[in-house]
């Protein structure tokens, strides 16, 4: 078959009484977390500080700096 590489396997497809059960309580763990978490339709994030931006900022300007001054040493 030309879509098979070396190293690919086929699984086959089976249906089995398990799979109704499995997809059953697939759906149900779904409601599940669904209902556990559902968003705050009432109420908006807080926003985020505007310091912590420009610290990160600096931060990874600060990081690729050491990387160019430590790489550039090679």
């Amino acid at each position: 078959d030309p879509l098979l590489a070396s190293g690919d396997a086929i699984v086959p497809f089976t249906v089995t009484a398990d799979s109704d059960s499995d997809e059953q309580s697939d759906l149900e763990c779904l409601k599940r977390v669904q209902s556990l978490y559902q968003p705050n339709k009432d109420t908006l994030p807080p926003p985020q500080p505007t310091t912590a931006t420009a610290d990160d900022d600096e931060d990874d300007f600060e990081t690729v700096r050491a990387i160019f001054k430590r790489f550039s040493a090679y």
